[in-house]
């Protein structure tokens, strides 16, 4: 069970991290972020 929540935990890390690449990539994405 534990290992699981972790799982998701670094999941949610890794996907802010690619959004706020995105982000940088598009600046127009800045106003839904």
């Amino acid at each position: 069970m534990c290992d699981i929540i972790l799982e998701m935990h670094y999941n949610r890390l890794i996907l802010a991290a690619v959004v706020r690449d995105f982000a940088k990539l598009m600046p127009n994405w800045n106003r839904y972020a």
